[in-house]
């Protein structure tokens, strides 16, 4: 089976990079998220595909990343609240680099960004490399997104505290 597969990679490297690049936006982009219940009346998306299997299955095994518990509450959350502020720290950090207010943040958020690239990269092996059929796995990566959140609400109270002391930026 290896021999066969090894094969086919070296055959036709484009169509095994473009498994690759798909698997990698699913993980990434939590594409199987994407639904949000209040709006689209489901929670996941439905697999597309017959090659796609039982991959609902896997993603109704534990409770989705997206929701949030609490005693008998629970709660959905769009998929924007997380990827959106990791997306925001970078911006933050880009914006840094070129206007010199925000020059003080960038240099702060360089090493944790450099620690979020580390977490993201340590969290695609097995969705990207081996499959991203097991919902589990493509999930985990959403502790990245956690963490720039975290990074993000640091720099923002830091600002703010640092203005409401009446010190300098920075």
């Amino acid at each position: 089976f290896r021999r066969l597969v090894l094969s086919d990679v070296r055959a036709a490297p484009g169509w095994y990079a473009g498994i690759l690049a798909r698997r990698l936006w699913a993980t990434v982009a939590q594409r199987k998220l994407a639904p949000w219940a209040l709006r689209d009346g489901s929670s996941i998306e439905p697999r597309r595909a017959p090659n796609e299997g039982a991959i609902d299955t896997y993603y109704a095994m534990a409770t989705p990343v997206d929701w949030l518990g609490f005693g008998p509450w629970r709660l959905e959350l769009p998929l924007v609240l997380f990827w959106g502020p990791t997306a925001l720290l970078v911006l933050l950090f880009l914006a840094g680099r070129r206007a010199p207010p925000l020059r003080a943040s960038a240099s702060r958020l360089g090493p944790g960004l450099l620690v979020l690239l580390c977490l993201g990269a340590g969290g695609l092996g097995l969705p990207v490399l081996f499959t991203t059929a097991g919902g589990l796995e493509t999930e985990a990566f959403a502790v990245v997104y956690f963490l720039g959140f975290a990074l993000l609400v640091d720099e923002v109270v830091r600002c703010f505290s640092t203005r409401a002391a009446g010190l300098p930026a920075g």
